[in-house]
């Protein structure tokens, strides 16, 4: 009942300052919610927490550029990092990626504060911050950012990856 009353009120608002829908700003911003939703691999006592510190501590390109997005190849989604390091690959870890539709962006401090954000909501190893994105023409965006347990993640940061 209340939200119905703040709604009519602020249309009654708008109404009476003149402003129609092609002078107001962007739809407000849906509400962030989470789950904890992942792999089986998240059950796993051998898949600690501590890897996913340090994807998102010692792996994320920690700036403002809308540098990470959904990518099937996982090259430009996020960082990962985890147990049995071969080189650059590791056997299995925890990947800490941007998912949802293609156009869906985060810069890499945006996902290092969604993760905090994640731990803070109960997510204590797998889950999923998901958010809302904007396309030019009004219409919403299914975004999440995604803590998961995967295997042959890539471990450093991509430079390539551009904004």
């Amino acid at each position: 009942m209340q939200f119905t009353t703040a709604l009519l009120t602020l249309g009654s608002l708008l109404a009476a300052s003149g402003a129609n829908a092609s002078t107001l700003p962007l739809p407000l911003t849906s509400r962030d919610t989470y789950d904890r939703k992942g792999s089986a691999m998240c059950g796993s006592a051998t898949m600690q927490v501590k890897y996913c510190d340090e994807a998102v501590n010692n792996f994320l390109i920690r700036d403002d550029e809308y540098r990470y997005r959904p990518d099937v190849y996982h090259k430009c989604a996020g960082a990962c990092s985890g147990q049995g390091l071969k080189g650059t690959t590791v056997t299995s870890g925890c990947h800490v990626s941007v998912e949802g539709d293609y156009e869906c962006r985060r810069s890499g401090n945006q996902i290092w504060n969604d993760y905090q954000d994640l731990r803070k909501n109960g997510a204590d190893k797998c889950g999923s911050k998901h958010w809302s994105q904007w396309r030019k023409d009004g219409t919403e965006l299914n975004c999440r950012t995604t803590v998961n347990y995967m295997s042959d993640c890539m471990k450093g940061k991509d430079e390539s990856c551009k904004a």
